[in-house]
């Protein structure tokens, strides 16, 4: 009995209207917070306003060449990928070979569950070859 009287109350034309609401709400809350987003802009240590002193643009991110360590960090970042590229193609082919199996024992299961540790290994590979375009060395 109690199920119908909700099940009244989330399709009423009221209860839609309040939905509605909210939603558009949310939609004009997230525009007008996009549109006064500003740029932050930070000054270095010892310059401030005051004589002689020009202001100071914003900040940029350094090159690899001006971080110290950058060129080990992208060494260690390319093992960890190779490795998890490796792993990545290991488990495609735990995952054909479940699919192989459950063809064979003509389990549906077995074959869906196959094809998704497939399609999670490539994918886990994709992902650690793609490193070189988020760490350039």
């Amino acid at each position: 009995m109690r199920g119908i009287v909700i099940r009244k109350k989330m399709f009423s034309r009221k209860f839609q209207r309040k939905v509605m609401f909210f939603a558009a709400l949310l939609v004009c809350f997230t525009i007008l917070f996009s549109l006064f987003a500003l740029p932050a802009y930070a000054k270095g240590e010892g310059e401030g306003e005051g004589e002689g002193k020009e202001e100071t643009g914003p900040i940029t991110i350094p090159s690899d060449a001006e971080l110290k360590g950058a060129d080990k960090m992208h060494k260690v970042v390319g093992w960890l990928a190779g490795w998890a590229g490796k792993i990545g193609l290991v488990v495609a082919f735990f995952g054909a070979l479940q699919t192989v199996l459950g063809f064979m024992n003509d389990d549906a299961d077995s074959k869906v569950r196959g094809l998704k540790t497939m399609a999670a290994g490539f994918m886990l590979w994709g992902i650690s070859m793609s490193v070189n375009i988020f760490f350039t060395a």
